[in-house]
């Protein structure tokens, strides 16, 4: 007798758990009950209605028409025991199709059916008799016979049967291990065996490589899927678990949907079932007692939906730690729902940034708690561990914070993550600084943090501590009272020791009508110290007008200038200096840029009055071979100024300082120019005699100008002061410098041939004749004609060689050909 593939399995999609097969809607992947009447033609009597087509080999058709008016075409094999077939429809113009298969007596086996779709069959017969095959189209015209197309596939022997009959039958055991093949694509394998109620039953197979997509199944002997589980991605060992509550028999499914590797490998897997029963009460009346302790504990899930209740006495005031994960060595996806009090109310959990698989609480009432564990995943182990860190030792909040003398020493320990200790102490002057400075007894504790507050809740300083540093807060208080320091860590457990001091009132006030007054003669030096990190000292001294003025501080340590209604002149830096031209009383206020602060070294002194005038007109004349020391400061400029010769080459150089140059008639020609940190450096042609102004701007370390004449120019640089030579004379002359132009004036006549003989080395020199009217005189070579008579000029320059030296002597002379 043939008998259906599978419960409802195969290449279509699946009942859902739990689904009634019969009722499904749509395309249905589960059987009709095996032996429906036949469906005989109701004009014979006979079945099938009409003469099969016999399937013997596998076979493809195309283009498959319809006969006569009929919607349905009939197929039939003779099938061998233990093979599998395939037969499969392609609606091609027709609205959709629906295979079923029959036995011999007429009995209907299997259904399923697809609307504008593909839809395949599968087939087995365990004794190898014959069945048929009936192909219905749907949206068939009885004037229009159509086509569609069919497939036929022998699959050949499967080694577990695909359907309920031939189902492999496993021997009850708490873990049974069994094998299989998939001998081709779409294979699916039936296993089954008599389950007790009350047990889970968890399916874990190890799939082949090369299966793009697997399904495995629980199902009742009635067809009804009650687990499923399905992957299009591969993924090691999956996994689908069912608790049992009626006996009965139970059937296993394997299948394989599709696979990336060729359709002829047979792939092995490896399968392992375990009947378990339930570990653990589901519910706070069945929880299982427990108590704390270091030690983790393991159970198991024994299937997805599974709830484990775990109960323990807990005590008022103590911090605990709690952690579930799955796997033996808790490494998995994290298994605590909720932690409960014995009214079923939710405990709040907390965990730290640098541990956040651990979650800690505080019990607020001595009683029983619960913890509830589930996941959704798959039946796994659980690794749990619930421990006791303790009474909390110092009170969490101002209400219960824990007195400090006002010069004493504490000791505390910080159960966990989410304890703080809270210490109050009472200041009874004004104005004072107070320090509470910590060490950890561990010096592996991470991170652990402290807190200065007055009684509104302000928050006087703050310290973010590293491991095994020890830090304080340090503050001043404005006014007597109570105050308040918290301690809190990040790490699970550390113990500390404190110490509270009242260092007593500050060195400087912080304002300018508290400010300490500075006396300068010129100059004046103290030593200070910042008491809190946002501490500022103020002091004062007088200014005369028109002074300089330099401040330092030392190191950790900026300044700032103010005026008398506080307004700042200057941003906060380590150095100031400059000119104050109003008289009256200044401040300078300092802080500290460390999270440490201490003490430090100010320096104030007045430089008295700018030694150099700053404008053109205010210049200090600066004779030639002279040199001038002098200072400045931020802004300052000092002038200079020297009278030029015109036809003279000068040198000014400027040390630790940066030099300008500049001239009423604007022909100062900068010939050569360095300029370096260190040093400023011009190298000037005066075209005029005129005064020439330096402009010069210097540090308060101190600075050198010096002016050097360096010769004269030999011949004039343009047509204004160019020298006259007579034609056939020979002429001689230097480029004393790069930028050097020497120009000579001659007449000539229009139509005469001349030659330039001399300035050989045209790598170094380069000659241009222009005519009166200021144009150039071609030339070739050495030979050139005029083309206007009257004065002409002859300008000679340095080869644009790229080099920084002069071009030297050179000889000319101009002669008619």
């Amino acid at each position: 007798m043939l008998v259906p593939l599978g419960l409802g399995l195969g290449l279509l999609p699946a009942c859902q758990p739990g689904e009634d097969c019969a009722s499904s809607p749509g395309q249905s992947r589960c059987p009709p009950v095996p032996g429906t009447p036949p469906d005989d033609d109701p004009a014979t009597g006979q079945f099938p209605p009409r003469d099969p087509l016999q399937l013997s080999e596998p076979t493809d058709s195309t283009d498959f028409a319809l006969s006569g008016d009929s919607n349905a075409e009939w197929f039939s094999l003779n099938a061998v025991a233990g093979h599998a077939y395939r037969f499969s429809c392609y609606p091609g113009r027709f609205e959709g199709c629906t295979l079923r298969s029959w036995d011999s007596q007429g009995h209907l086996l299997t259904e399923t059916s697809q609307s504008a779709a593909p839809v395949s069959l599968l087939l087995q017969s365990p004794q190898g008799e014959p069945f048929f095959i009936e192909a219905s189209l749907s949206g068939h015209d009885a004037d229009d016979a159509g086509f569609y197309y069919w497939q036929f596939e022998a699959l050949g022997p499967d080694d577990h049967g695909n359907a309920p009959r031939m189902a492999t039958r496993l021997e009850p055991s708490p873990t049974v291990t069994f094998t299989g093949h998939f001998e081709f694509p779409g294979d699916e394998d039936l296993f089954f065996l008599e389950a007790q109620a009350g047990l889970s039953y968890a399916l874990t197979c190890h799939l082949p490589m090369g299966i793009d997509r697997w399904e495995l199944g629980l199902w009742s002997e009635q067809g009804k899927l009650l687990a499923h589980s399905e992957q299009y991605i591969p993924q090691p060992d999956p996994s689908v678990s069912l608790l049992v509550s009626t006996p009965g028999r139970l059937f296993f499914s394997v299948a394989e949907e599709t696979r990336g590797i060729n359709a002829d490998t047979s792939l092995p897997y490896t399968c392992t079932l375990e009947g378990r029963a339930d570990d653990h009460g589901d519910t706070p009346a069945t929880a299982t007692p427990i108590t704390p302790s270091w030690m983790p504990r393991l159970g198991y899930f024994e299937h997805t939906s599974d709830i484990d209740v775990l109960s323990a006495p807990l005590l008022a005031g103590h911090y605990y730690r709690v952690a579930c994960a799955l796997g033996v060595d808790g490494t998995g996806s994290a298994c605590l729902e909720s932690l409960q009090d014995a009214s079923g109310a939710r405990v709040r959990l907390e965990s730290s940034p640098s541990q956040p698989h651990l979650q800690q609480f505080k019990a607020p009432l001595t009683g029983t708690y619960y913890s509830v564990l589930t996941q959704a995943s798959r039946a796994s182990v659980w690794r749990y561990q619930l421990e006791d860190l303790g009474a909390d030792a110092q009170g969490d909040s101002r209400v219960d914070a824990t007195p400090v003398p006002g010069t004493g020493t504490v000791t505390g320990l910080v159960e966990s993550p989410i304890d703080q200790d809270v210490f109050s102490f009472t200041a009874s002057e004004a104005e004072h600084v107070w320090r509470f400075g910590c060490d950890a007894a561990s010096t592996t504790s991470p991170g652990w943090n402290l807190r200065f507050e007055n009684d509104a809740g302000d928050t006087l300083d703050t310290a973010l501590l590293a491991a095994g540093k020890p830090t304080w807060v340090i503050g001043k208080v404005s006014t007597p009272g109570s105050y308040f320091v918290t301690v809190s860590s990040e790490v699970l457990r550390f113990a500390y020791h404190c110490q509270l001091e009242d260092l007593g009132p500050e060195d400087h006030a912080d304002t300018l009508a508290g400010a300490t007054p500075l006396t300068l003669s010129p100059s004046v030096m103290l030593s200070a110290r910042h008491e809190t990190r946002s501490d500022k000292d103020v002091f004062s001294f007088s200014v005369q007008a028109d002074h300089v003025y330099s401040a330092l501080c030392g190191t950790n340590c900026v300044l700032q200038l103010k005026d008398a209604s506080g307004t700042p002149l200057s941003p906060p830096a380590s150095t100031w200096a400059g000119k104050l031209t109003r008289e009256g009383t200044y401040f300078l206020e300092t802080s500290t840029t460390s999270t440490t602060p201490g003490g430090y070294t100010l320096q104030l002194e007045d430089k008295g009055a700018d030694d150099y005038g700053d404008t053109v007109d205010t210049a200090t004349p600066l004779s030639v071979g002279s040199s001038i020391t002098a200072w400045g400061h931020p802004g300052d400029v000092d002038s200079f100024s020297f009278a030029a010769t015109a036809g003279t080459y000068y040198r000014v150089s400027c040390s630790s300082c940066t030099l300008s140059v500049g001239s009423p008639s604007g022909t100062v020609a900068t010939v050569f120019t360095r300029l370096t940190y260190f040093e400023s450096r011009y190298e000037l042609d005066a075209f005029q005699t005129e005064t020439v102004t330096l402009l010069v701007q210097g540090d308060l370390s101190g600075y050198t100008v010096k002016l050097e004449e360096l010769g004269t120019d030999d011949h004039g640089d343009d047509a204004a002061h160019a020298t006259p030579v007579e034609v056939g004379t020979a002429v001689s002359g230097t480029l004393e410098h790069m930028a050097d132009t020497d120009v000579f004036a001659l007449s000539l006549t229009a139509g005469q041939p001349y030659s330039l003989q001399g300035l050989d080395n045209l790598f170094l020199f380069v000659a241009t004749i222009r005519a009166p009217d200021g144009t150039v005189v071609p030339r070739s070579a050495n030979s050139f004609t005029p083309t206007l008579s009257g004065t002409h000029f002859l300008e000679i320059k340095t080869h644009s060689n790229g080099e920084s030296r002069p071009a030297g002597p050179y000889t000319f002379q101009v002669r008619p050909q």
